[in-house]
């Protein structure tokens, strides 16, 4: 699965930015199941210090 493919199926699902998605999974059926972040991106402490 390519990232355009996965992007594809965020916007589908309503995902607009890439930083939203906690996880996804790639289901044994070939489906993308897409977990967002709680509380929305931007929230909270960055993923890497220093990178606001």
């Amino acid at each position: 699965m390519s990232l355009g493919d996965l992007m594809s199926d965020a916007r589908q699902k309503g995902i607009r930015r890439f930083d939203e998605i906690e996880l996804a999974v790639l289901e044994t059926n070939r489906r993308v199941s897409l977990f967002t972040r709680a509380g929305g991106a931007g929230e909270g402490a960055p993923e890497q210090p220093g990178i606001a």
